[in-house]
């Protein structure tokens, strides 16, 4: 879920929040999952579309995934985003795409 954040400059950084239900497996699983998505933000946090409160529903593969798959999806998902704006065009396709 994302949304734009009323009543701040659209240059502010994205607010990024994370949400991992105790379906998702026991305490040990829901921490991995926070611990690697909170690593792929970390990365990904110059791609994000400035402005925005995302909210990020990880599912039980997040703890067990290729990190770089992971990556490569959230970055796809953050670049639709930024897509989707028009404030975001012009300064997102300009910028040059990190890959590891």
């Amino acid at each position: 879920m994302a949304a734009r954040l009323p009543g701040r400059a659209a240059d502010a950084p994205a607010q990024f929040g994370i949400t991992v239900p105790r379906r998702l497996g026991g305490a040990v699983v829901r921490n991995r999952i926070r611990r690697r998505t909170r690593a792929l933000l970390a990365r990904l946090l110059p791609q994000a579309p400035r402005g925005w409160a995302i909210v990020l529903h990880p599912r039980a593969e997040v703890a067990r995934a290729p990190f770089a798959g992971l990556l490569e999806e959230l970055s796809q998902s953050l670049r639709h985003l930024a897509a989707s704006d028009p404030d975001m065009r012009a300064t997102h396709d300009a910028a040059p795409t990190r890959r590891p």
